[in-house]
């Protein structure tokens, strides 16, 4: 099957799931959420994603990706980029009778999700990179601009995660879509 949106096409296939099954995702703060898809960017092999690395500065390229993000090319810049709600409403159209489970991703259903599929010893993943790493892309380089413009980029995430009654701590009282 192939689902449009966004401009974007994407290849989906899917077994459906029994009505005795109920789907899961985990969501996470849309902030956080982007700093781990700006990690995931950073560590790509890909040639085309060599996007905003001529930036001096860990805010410099935040700024010039959140940019990039709210212009022509959008959210085809990388799938990581895209909102979880996107990949949700993609499995909705697939599986329209099943139940989804949203679950917070926090640290500890991160540890509580790694003990009881993978075990009681936390795994841990190296990324391999044969450079240095330029930026240190963590919460602390994220000014309140920078902040309001992620949390607008991302607000069809808060305002279901605050639906859900899901915090998101560094976009709270950002949404102006009301819910029904």
């Amino acid at each position: 099957q192939k689902v449009a949106l966004h401009q974007q096409q994407a290849q989906v296939t899917s077994s459906p799931v029994p009505p005795e099954h109920v789907a899961f995702t985990f969501v996470r703060d849309p902030v956080e959420r982007l700093l781990s898809s700006v990690r995931e960017f950073l560590v790509s092999r890909n040639q085309r994603k060599q996007l905003c690395l001529h930036t001096q500065t860990t805010k410099e390229l935040l700024s010039c990706l959140v940019t990039a993000l709210k212009g022509e090319r959008g959210l085809q810049i990388d799938q990581h980029f895209a909102p979880a709600t996107v990949s949700l409403y993609m499995f909705s159209l697939l599986e329209p009778r099943a139940k989804i489970a949203i679950l917070p991703l926090t640290t500890e259903t991160m540890a509580q999700f790694q003990n009881e599929f993978l075990g009681p010893q936390p795994r841990t993943m190296k990324l391999k990179s044969s450079k240095p790493q330029k930026y240190n892309v963590t919460m602390d380089v994220l000014d309140s601009e920078l902040l309001q413009e992620i949390c607008q980029l991302y607000q069809v995430d808060v305002v279901l995660m605050q639906h859900l009654g899901i915090p998101t701590p560094y976009c709270s009282g950002s949404s102006s879509i009301a819910i029904p």
